[in-house]
């Protein structure tokens, strides 16, 4: 049996009474050993074949005692997991039996596992850890990870310690770390690394206040810059249209000696709409370039004309309408060798601005404004000449141009000619003339608003078949579709009953109107949005596109003539500065691509009678007279026969 042994639970082995084992000469005397002692003690009676098992227990006031089992020496095969060994101070005790039985069993494998406790020792007084018990299981079982990182964690290493918790604990102490070997150099470096960091961040702070304090200055310097600049070309716009004004009323006293006189027309046929239109105008340069025919203002001997081209002209252009205009002489009397040359009475001038801004898709006044060489050679041309500009659609910038030459404009303020040559603001000129106008709506900025007044424009007029919808801003049938809504209209049978019971007047009542306006209501969004046809597909190839520019530039809606046979006219007129309204020329329009785009005129004009139509133009005239409108502009009209009355109905359609 084994008596008064017993290992307590703070890892120290004590011993009661003295007994001797004579068989192997091994005493275990009265005292108490520490923890180095004890293990070297229990691995002398490992290597003499003794080995102890139990502990000490007490039950119910009673000593349990376990019989010493005795093993041969031939059968005292310790396990390697066994030897644990003791560090103190990081340093291992190399001399110890379990650490020298240990290294003589993993031999083998010794580099590694030295290392690995190199690694050990060192973090161990680097925290000036004093004592550490290693397991040697966890450390061969840590040893594979070791040999394939060669780099492990403070984790990794702390997991082959018998108590690893008490460890980090001691690890984490404030200061630990200063009290191990090297201590008072590392505690220097981090005195001075942190004495550093401190003077680096309050100078980056101050820096750091600097910057945003002129970024703070920056922006308010860039915020009363701009305001100053907004300031600044509001002024010189202001000047400029003020000047304009002046300018004009100075053309208009002295416009009838002009006309008369030797005089310079610099045309200037820039189409002056909004950046957005402008982006999707296709072959804008070139649809800037459609008045190159003003060259002809020459056949009046007293002028001379300066061309403002969106194109560069070559030799040979220029050579070809030279020849063109020296024919006027030879027509007149039939002989070819009358011919005469008028290349010194018209000049075509580039904006060299063309050639720099060729993406942001200018009007040709903002080009001619950002172009002073072109400006110097007008200036030179026009010295001491009566000059005047003649525009299309007048920009801001054709007002600084003609500042910057000091000559007037015959033209309305740019500001009315946007207003009266968009399809809503015709409209009303047309109105207050009081001419025959088809059925239709203006001003339409909501969805909304255009379903309910287009719904009760169909309960109006159901005998017309197709309705037009029209963008303010777009020319040439760009902004426009149609769409054939009472075919598709599943009450329209049902309404042409209601309106012959009835009856004409008493339909024209609200209350007539009202259930089949309802019903129009609930089909119209659908049928306009599966069946309306925009007339230029590549740009609105769905009606959803269309009607989203649609609201943004705001349009019209009106009937299209009730007849198989439709003719479009297009009348050129005048309105001097003087007052008097002119109409220049007449023509009927050929369409080659669709019923909605023009192709060119035919000049003069044979479907309606000349009568009728400078009646119907002259009144148009004077209501735009009535409205400060001066210049030059352009009535569309469509006639054609009413198939109820069988008679002739001119009617207009736009203005520009």
């Amino acid at each position: 049996s084994q008596e008064g042994l017993d290992w307590s639970t703070s890892g120290r082995l004590k011993i009661s009474g003295s007994r001797l084992y004579p068989d192997v000469g091994l005493a275990k005397p009265d005292c108490q050993l520490g923890a180095v002692q004890a293990a070297n003690w229990r691995a002398s009676a490992y290597e003499k074949g003794i080995l102890f098992h139990g502990k000490g227990k007490r039950s119910r006031g009673h000593q349990d005692r376990k019989a010493v089992k005795g093993i041969t020496p031939s059968r005292a095969q310790k396990s390697p997991w066994d030897y644990d060994f003791l560090i103190y101070n990081g340093v291992i005790n190399k001399t110890a039996p379990n650490f020298l039985a240990f290294k003589e069993h993993f031999s083998s494998s010794w580099g590694s596992i030295f290392s690995l406790l190199e690694h050990i020792e060192r973090l161990l007084r680097d925290y000036a850890i004093p004592e550490v018990k290693i397991k040697g299981n966890s450390l061969v079982t840590l040893l594979p990870e070791f040999e394939l990182k060669n780099k492990l964690t403070r984790y990794d290493l702390l997991s082959v310690l018998e108590n690893p918790l008490h460890i980090q604990m001691m690890l984490n102490l404030p200061g630990q770390k200063y009290k191990g070997q090297d201590g008072k150099a590392e505690a220097a470096r981090k005195i001075q690394a942190t004495w550093k960091c401190y003077k680096t961040r309050k100078l980056f702070l101050a820096h750091h206040q600097r910057k945003w304090a002129s970024g703070v200055i920056a922006l308010v310097c860039l915020h009363c810059h701009k305001t100053r600049l907004k300031k600044i070309l509001t002024e010189s716009r202001e000047r400029h249209l003020e000047n304009f004004r002046i300018r004009a009323k100075h053309l208009a006293a002295n416009w009838n000696r002009i006309r008369t006189s030797r005089r310079t027309i610099i045309h200037i046929p820039s189409l002056g709409y909004s950046e957005p239109i402008r982006q999707n105008i296709a072959d804008f340069n070139t649809q800037q370039n459609m008045q190159l025919g003003r060259l002809c203002d020459i056949l009046d001997a007293n002028v001379n004309v300066i061309y403002i081209c969106s194109h560069q002209m070559n030799d040979e252009l220029l050579l070809y309408y030279n020849k063109i205009l020296s024919l006027q002489a030879a027509l007149k009397t039939g002989n070819l060798e009358d011919r005469s040359d008028l290349q010194d009475r018209f000049k075509i001038i580039t904006p060299e601005a063309i050639n720099i801004f060729t993406k942001h898709h200018m009007c040709l006044a903002t080009h001619l404004m950002y172009s002073p060489k072109a400006i110097k050679r007008i200036k030179y041309l026009i010295q001491g000449k009566e000059a005047y500009i003649v525009g299309e659609l007048l920009h801001r910038d054709d007002l600084a141009v003609a500042d910057v030459l000091d000559v007037p404009i015959l033209g309305p303020e740019p500001r009315l000619a946007h207003l009266y040559s968009t399809k809503s603001g015709s409209k009303r000129v047309f109105n207050s003339a009081e001419v025959p106008v088809p059925p239709g709506i203006y001003d339409i900025y909501s969805h909304q608003q255009m379903i309910e007044q287009l719904s009760q424009l169909v309960a109006d007029h159901l005998k017309i078949q197709r309705w037009l919808i029209k963008m303010d801003y777009e020319f040439g049938g760009n902004g426009t579709a149609f769409c054939d809504i009472p075919s598709h209209l599943k009450c329209y049978k049902w309404a042409l009953k209601e309106r012959s019971r009835y009856g004409p007047e008493d339909w024209s009542n609200k209350w007539a109107q009202e259930p089949a306006l309802v019903k129009i209501s609930e089909e119209l969004a659908g049928i306009l949005a599966q069946h309306a046809q925009p007339v230029n597909a590549k740009r609105f190839p769905t009606w959803r596109k269309f009607l989203q520019t649609f609201l943004h530039q705001g349009g019209v809606a009106e009937a299209y003539p009730p007849a198989e046979s439709v003719t479009n006219l297009t009348v050129d007129m005048l309105i001097e500065p003087s007052g008097e309204v002119r109409v220049l020329s007449t023509g009927d329009q050929f369409h080659a691509d669709g019923p909605f785009i023009s192709s060119g005129i035919t000049m003069p004009q044979t479907s309606v009678d000349p009568q009728v139509l400078n009646s119907l133009c002259l009144q148009i005239g004077n209501a735009c007279k009535m409205r400060n409108v001066v210049g030059y502009f352009s009535i569309d009209l469509v006639t054609f026969i009413d198939p109820s009355t069988m008679e002739q109905q001119v009617s207009r359609l736009d203005a520009t």
